[in-house]
């Protein structure tokens, strides 16, 4: 508490939500209040960025360095930093956690980044002296078999330089040191070379030696100005926040932030404390400290468990996931298919997908039903103009979000696994104007990560409305063509696939406006090309249509229909040069033309469709036939009657050659 103008006090932990309020020890924190001031003006972004600086504003009504305060301490746990240990002092305030769960050089160093700590580095006396007393008190537990003393690791550790000299490096500033209180034995062989260059450990003396760098020694963690809180998170929804603080009967504790404390006991166990009830809640067994995974016993009624259950507590400073041992990993790795935990831990209950009670794979979510489609054509393969068919295969992709899920430890693209291998709801598929109208099911079902994750103890869950679900239908169909052909072969054929969603409720059915369709590449097809692709959707309707514009390419039939046919009208044409008196000649070319003609037309007409109405390509034949025929009906017109009887009415031989010289001569 403190004193303020006019008779006003300052009190830390004063109920603020009513006028008066006394002393609340459920708003009370543990903190450390570095520094009060208080202004009568509002600042500018310059003296904003100064005071962020640790820079000085002048004028202030009430200063940290003139405030007196009155220290109201019955617990004994509430501590007042001198006045120069603020964020801004040139000295850092630093604590020095010693844990007892003895492990090597290198296991002690990745331990220590895991919680954000540096491992302890004395640079003069002083700090030798303070190490060597935090290892009188508590370390006890840290005498191995290879070592009668105490021993703990420093973060030291030997560099050769020029001329192969050695350095003593601080590995968690990478300067060299000065302070090197060698004991005699290790200083010989670290002059002589003898001595591995791994790793420095300190003794209850204050001296350094050299340890082989596969012992197992207890170690100090560095605690700067701000401590790293600790989460204990249980099955049953509780969750509150720890920070690994001082000493407790000789072992390091965590303290809670609403009056809770994790102590350990003689015989190895931790206890769940509630201070301001003096109640044990839960209890856990180890000899090191209680973090990841643990079954804990409980020891009154809490959680809506009785006494002697037991129960599943995480305690973590992970910002990630938490393997059983403490060991952290980052939360894209929980589930993907590889072990990163130790035992494989993180890949352990990996269904993707929880459902709620009122879930039923038999109907589809709830309105507004929101659809997304995607086709991706692969291929046309063929055009039939008889049967007004084409044959299609493509790809349909459906996207829709469940409300009903509950998604966790998702990837950009996951697997649906549901608890028990249960079957989800997805879309069934039915084309109807196809030659196979049966409902088509779908394949697996894929979870699309596109919201934001909570991260819950061991999972990040993500909501179903959110994240959206995707199935594919893979088809390969024939289909029918709306196929007019009265300009024939200058024409271009609307092709449709009609499909339907038939499990879904027609007027609560919306479709994504980014429904769309993409080619692969193919341009032509025979004698057809592409030009245009479409996806023809319609709120409040389970149907849809794939739409298909193919323009008829018309040099095919230039070359095969229009050129022989102007030919055959040409060699036709061109009997009429011929002399009046070659009847034969001229009569038999130009009906072998036309039956030519006939034969040709009749082949164009069976490769098209039987119609009521008169095509452009019939137009010419017929004009191409009646051309020939108006050829052949001048040659009889201009044909003379002995053209039509050319011999005589002799008999033999000799009457057949003189009634041709006959005819040969001139009258």
């Amino acid at each position: 508490m403190s004193p303020l103008p006019m008779n006003g006090s300052l009190v830390m932990g004063h109920e603020q939500d009513s006028y008066d309020g006394d002393y609340s020890y459920l708003q009370n924190f543990m903190g450390r209040l570095t520094g009060f001031h208080l202004w009568d003006f509002k600042f500018s972004e310059d003296q904003i960025q100064n005071w962020m600086t640790c820079g000085i504003i002048q004028n202030a009504l009430l200063s940290w360095i003139d405030l007196p305060w009155i220290l109201h301490n019955t617990t004994g746990e509430l501590k007042i930093l001198p006045k120069d240990m603020g964020p801004c002092s040139q000295e850092q305030n630093s604590t020095l956690l010693l844990f007892i769960n003895r492990m090597s050089w290198q296991a002690a160093q990745t331990f220590l980044q895991d919680k954000q700590l540096n491992m302890v580095v004395p640079h003069n006396a002083q700090e030798s002296t303070n190490i060597a007393n935090i290892m009188q008190n508590y370390g006890q537990s840290c005498k191995n078999d290879h070592y009668q003393e105490i021993y703990v690791w420093l973060g030291v550790m030997q560099s050769s330089g020029l001329n192969n000299s050695d350095y003593i490096l601080d590995v968690n500033t990478n300067k060299t040191l000065t302070y090197t209180p060698w004991n005699n034995v290790t200083y010989m062989k670290i002059k002589f070379k003898t001595e591995e260059k791994c790793c420095s450990a300190q003794g209850l003396d204050g001296h350094w030696t050299i340890a082989p760098k596969d012992s197992s020694l207890c170690f100090l963690g560095v605690e700067e100005e701000v401590a790293l809180p600790y989460y204990l998170a249980g099955e049953c929804g509780f969750k509150e926040i720890f920070i690994l603080t001082g000493y407790h009967r000789n072992s390091l504790f965590f303290y809670g932030v609403k009056n809770m404390r994790i102590w350990r006991t003689t015989n190895n166990a931790w206890v769940l404390w509630d201070v301001m009830k003096k109640n044990k809640l839960a209890m856990v067994k180890t000899k090191h400290l209680p973090l990841g995974h643990r079954s804990w016993t409980l020891l009154s009624k809490f959680c809506g468990l009785l006494p002697n259950t037991t129960t599943t507590f995480t305690l973590t400073n992970c910002k990630g996931f938490t393997c059983p041992n403490g060991e952290c990993i980052k939360w894209d790795q929980r589930c993907d298919q590889q072990a990163d935990c130790p035992g494989g831990f993180d890949e352990d209950n990996c269904h993707t997908a929880e459902y709620t009670s009122y879930y039923s794979p038999l109907t589809p979510p709830p309105a507004p039903f929101l659809l997304k489609l995607h086709i991706k054509v692969n291929r046309v393969t063929s055009v039939d103009l008889v049967r007004m068919m084409f044959d299609v295969d493509f790809v349909l992709t459906v996207k829709w979000k469940d409300p009903r899920l509950q998604y966790q430890n998702l990837h950009l693209i996951t697997s649906l696994v549901l608890p028990k291998k249960n079957e989800p709801w997805k879309p069934k598929l039915s084309v109807k104007n196809s030659l196979d109208t049966a409902d088509k099911i779908a394949g697996s079902v894929y979870i699309h990560q596109e919201g934001q994750g909570t991260h819950i103890i061991n999972d990040t869950l993500y909501r179903g409305d959110e994240n959206s679900l995707s199935t594919k239908f893979h088809m390969r169909l024939s289909a029918y063509c709306d196929i007019h052909l009265q300009r024939f072969p200058w024409v271009q054929h609307q092709c449709s696939v009609l499909m339907k969603i038939p499990n879904v409720r027609e007027t609560e059915t919306v479709y994504d406006p980014a429904s769309s369709v993409t080619q692969v590449m193919q341009a032509m097809v025979g004698t057809y090309k592409i030009v245009d692709w479409n996806l023809r959707i319609q709120n409040n309707s389970p149907s849809f249509a794939l739409l298909l514009s193919l323009h008829q390419q018309a040099e095919y039939h230039i070359w095969t229909v229009y050129l022989p046919t102007t030919l055959l009208m040409a060699i036709g044409y061109g009997t009429l040069f011929l002399p009046a008196e070659r009847f034969p000649e001229r009569g038999g070319m130009s009906l072998t033309t036309l039956l030519v003609l006939i034969s040709l037309y009749t082949d164009a007409s069976a490769a098209l469709p039987n119609t009521s109405y008169i095509k452009l390509i019939d137009i010419w034949f017929v004009f191409s036939i009646s051309f020939l025929s108006l050829i052949i009906a001048v040659h009889l017109a201009t044909c003379k009657t002995d053209d039509l009887q050319p011999t005589f009415k002799g008999q033999g031989e000799e009457g057949w050659l003189a009634g041709t010289l006959g005819r040969e001569q001139p009258l």
